[in-house]
């Protein structure tokens, strides 16, 4: 399976690192000290594109809310990277939600990292 990390930082190797929480509500699982990664490519898109802080994303109404939407910038550049989870130790991956993987492991090296802008976020949410 292909999974994808979204990022504003471009990386040769993706290195676990503690997820911040901003002023909303987050649960445990989602501030833990590992390598993120989700199978639905949309959402990779809004992780790279997202501004400081959280967000909330609504797949229904296919909307997304920033907690800090001033800071926003369509231009931003971001990457996403795809991970063959079968190059990831089957007892170091967990699924923590419905969209949501983790890799409990060091570092893992992309197979593949596409360069994008924030915009691309506009061809899965308003």
């Amino acid at each position: 399976m292909i999974l994808y990390h979204g990022s504003d930082k471009k990386y040769d190797i993706l290195k676990r690192s503690q997820a911040q929480r901003g002023d909303i509500n987050v649960p445990e699982k989602e501030l833990l000290n590992v390598i993120y990664l989700t199978p639905e490519l949309n959402f990779a898109v809004a992780m790279g594109a997202m501004p400081e802080g959280g967000a909330n994303i609504d797949d229904e109404k296919r909307e997304i809310t920033f907690e800090n939407p001033h800071l926003f910038n369509l231009n931003k550049e971001i990457f996403i990277y795809e991970i063959d989870s079968e190059k990831i130790p089957k007892e170091k991956l967990e699924k923590i939600d419905e969209r949501q993987y983790v890799a409990d492991i060091d570092e893992i090296k992309p197979e593949v990292r596409h360069e994008l802008r924030a915009e691309e976020i506009l061809k899965y949410y308003e």
